[in-house]
């Protein structure tokens, strides 16, 4: 005999709990992205900007023309490249000693 009643939908147990462990989790997860993204986005969003943080300007490219046009910018850039070449020829060097 078929029954006339409409079957009624069970959802695992699984999916109406909450660990508090995860939600914990998350919701640190999310502060610690916006307190990491927001400063960074604004840095972003300001280097396209005539105008100084915080304050309506004009879209403008003249930020990176001076900042790559600058000929001291490619030697720092050597510079750092040098230095972080020697830091981790170091590092590889005492871990190296400190393994074996």
């Amino acid at each position: 005999m078929a029954s006339d009643a409409a079957p009624t939908r069970r959802f695992p147990a699984w999916s109406l709990q909450i660990d508090p462990v995860v939600l914990l989790a998350l919701v640190a997860g999310a502060i610690l992205a916006f307190l990491a993204l927001y400063p960074t986005v604004m840095l972003f969003a300001g280097s396209f900007s005539d105008a100084p943080l915080g304050v309506a300007g004009r879209f403008t490219l003249a930020n990176y023309v001076r900042a790559y046009g600058d000929p001291h910018t490619y030697q720092l850039i050597g510079t750092s490249f040098i230095f972080a070449t020697g830091a981790s020829a170091f590092s590889i060097g005492l871990a190296g000693l400190l393994a074996w």
